[in-house]
């Protein structure tokens, strides 16, 4: 029901790409729990419109005209705030990415100017918020990754640069680092200045310096290693490996691509070394086929499996 509600609101910002289009028709066809709950939420669409007010209803509509999404998503607030709600849907985290200040689709990456000049990347299929007030710079990292090159702070006095998850914060000091946000824990590479890690709960801090990087959930934190490119491979397109298994280097190329891309358990553990684009994903699963014993069968363009020879 919340990815039915998700592409919903996609549709209704009027902002959907054909590529959109196309991973709908996937997603749709992938079985009937999908087709079911998109029935059930193109009824409450009916439902909806015809409970609110005939001025709510008509700015709904007037959403489809428009290319603001946050247009879209404020009018269904408003709706939810007067006891419609979707499923909860505005507490669950599918719905805070659909409203976030700034996102990405799948393999697609944005830099963002912030307010005091510094530089924010935002890599495939990632959403932040983005706050700026009296107090502090803040960024909130929803999903995916991001890089930041902070710039210094003209406000006095000068406010801390924090990047949170939802497992902690990293406060920025003069520095580039990159923050990604995987399912158990958050990743932080540093490549230059310093970052201090702090995770939600406890007493845990490690400060993490340029050339190292470190991970913490929402208890501990660390220990800090060696990451001589400071996580920021992926800004030149690229993914490197050093014996790392072919599942894992799947499941990384899969960040950059549509669709499912499967791998044999059988082959799982075969050891990947190179630098590979992420750019040109295809190209990079051909080249695969150079150096391990391996095949690799197109279903479809969105679902690839990768299997023993």
């Amino acid at each position: 029901m919340q990815q039915a509600l998700e592409w919903q609101v996609n549709f209704w910002s009027g902002e959907s790409s054909v590529e959109e289009r196309r991973q709908f028709e996937h997603w749709l066809g992938l079985g009937p729990e999908q087709q079911g709950a998109w029935r059930h939420i193109q009824a409450m669409d009916s439902r909806l419109l015809d409970m609110a007010s005939p001025s709510i209803a008509g700015a709904l509509r007037d959403t489809r005209k428009l290319t603001a999404r946050r247009r879209t998503l404020r009018t269904l607030l408003f709706i939810s705030g007067s006891g419609l709600a979707l499923y909860g849907a505005r507490n669950t985290s599918q719905w805070q990415v659909i409203a976030a200040d700034s996102r990405t689709r799948t393999g697609v990456q944005r830099e963002v100017t912030l307010p005091d000049g510094g530089r924010l990347t935002l890599n495939t299929d990632s959403a932040v918020n983005i706050v700026y007030d009296e107090h502090v710079r803040s960024i909130s990292l929803l999903r995916g990754e991001i890089h930041v090159a902070t710039a210094a702070d003209g406000h006095q006095p000068a406010r801390p640069f924090i990047v949170e998850t939802r497992y902690g914060r990293a406060r920025a000091i003069g520095t580039r680092f990159t923050v990604r946000l995987d399912d158990d824990r958050s990743r932080v590479a540093v490549s230059q200045g310093m970052v201090e890690l702090r995770p939600r709960q406890g007493d845990a801090v490690l400060v993490v310096n340029a050339g190292q990087e470190a991970s913490f959930d929402g208890h501990d934190v660390g220990p800090a290693r060696a990451s001589p490119l400071g996580g920021e491979e992926w800004l030149r397109g690229l993914v490197i490996a050093e014996r790392m298994p072919l599942r894992e280097f799947l499941s990384t190329l899969a960040r950059y691509r549509s669709g499912f891309l499967y791998c044999d358990p059988t082959v799982a553990d075969l050891p990947v070394s190179g630098v590979f684009s992420i750019r040109d994903t295809d190209q990079t699963l051909a080249a695969l086929l150079q150096v391990l014993p391996v095949s690799i069968t197109y279903i479809t363009r969105y679902w690839v499996s990768v299997s023993a020879a």
